[in-house]
């Protein structure tokens, strides 16, 4: 997680701690990387962006709701796509190449002090690896199953 994250989070919320989360080592990283070009068959996807651009290509609109906006759930979204993730959910910041792990629950409350508009482009799953919820800068959503 970025410090400025953190910082703000802090100055927004005093005496409030930012959610528990851990960022994975490098190696984790690459072995969920790993996973997720077997597990969608992405045998050309040989470096991080290249594995972005794959999953984005495969990924469809989001019909249950296709743009972050001021209303958003994260756990309304999952159960109107008929996800049921699991109790800790991983977030892709970069390229395959920044993981951090932390309670869906804690992301679903706190979606708007993690998810930057303007800034981030995430993609969030879980360790059945079987949905990738990508959450573009601008908001837009789309779903790779």
């Amino acid at each position: 997680m970025e410090k400025i994250k953190l910082d703000n989070f802090s100055n927004e919320y005093p005496g409030l701690d930012f959610p528990e989360y851990a960022s994975l080592s490098k190696s984790a990283c690459s072995d969920i990387a790993q996973s997720i070009q077997e597990k969608f068959a992405l045998a050309n996807a040989a470096d991080g962006l290249t594995l972005v651009k794959a999953i984005d290509a495969l990924a469809k609109p989001c019909e249950a709701v296709s743009h972050v906006g001021e209303d958003f759930d994260l756990s309304s979204l999952l159960k109107a796509c008929g996800i049921d993730a699991a109790d800790v959910v991983y977030i892709n910041w970069h390229r395959y190449d920044k993981i951090d792990r932390l309670k869906r629950c804690d992301l679903a409350s706190h979606f708007y002090d993690i998810w930057y508009p303007d800034v981030d482009d995430i993609d969030v799953f879980d360790d059945s690896l079987n949905w990738i919820l990508s959450v573009r800068h601008d908001g837009y959503i789309k779903l790779l199953r």
